[in-house]
């Protein structure tokens, strides 16, 4: 995180120095102006370095903002059954997969995936979670349902 204390001091200290350049009497040597110089020029380099910093910070938690606000109005368009979270269908029905409840509570909004493992079928691919049978709703099921019911047929009626 940015020190914006250390920038504001760095600032405070070249104005100070500014200040001390100002009141030089002529009689101060050559040196002695050199070394307020030099003094001026670290800490405008300090501060310009720590308000890149804070550039760069700013602009990665206004990334982070607009993600989560992508985020947060997806969430209202959740349904929740029996603990789990389902993308919302036309009908208001849930639709789909489940979401990773772990992603969801960051803030991120992930699919749950099959895993093809016994005991723990489905998972997240972004956190690694493994969940157990997890039901899935919507028009893809009863497609997908059909589509196997059709190829079951199909291999009973090729080997009679």
């Amino acid at each position: 995180m940015v020190d914006f204390a250390a920038a504001l001091s760095a600032v405070g200290v070249g104005l100070q120095v500014v200040k001390d350049l100002n009141s030089v009497k002529q009689q101060l040597d050559e040196a002695t102006l050199k070394l307020k110089i030099g003094e001026l020029s670290g800490a405008l380099a300090t501060a310009q370095i720590a308000l890149a910093e804070a550039q760069t910070e700013i602009a990665n938690q206004t990334n982070q903002i607009a993600k989560l606000e992508a985020n947060f109005k997806q969430k209202f368009d959740l349904v929740e059954v029996r603990g789990r979270y389902y993308r919302k269908g036309s009908d208001g029905e849930p639709n789909g997969h489940a979401l990773c409840s772990l992603c969801l509570e960051k803030g991120s909004i992930v699919v749950l995936v099959s895993l093809d493992e016994a005991g723990r079928p489905e998972g997240c691919p972004l956190c690694k979670s493994k969940f157990g049978r997890v039901p899935v709703y919507g028009w893809d099921v009863d497609r997908e349902a059909k589509r196997r019911a059709e190829l079951i047929e199909s291999r009973d009626d090729g080997s009679e």
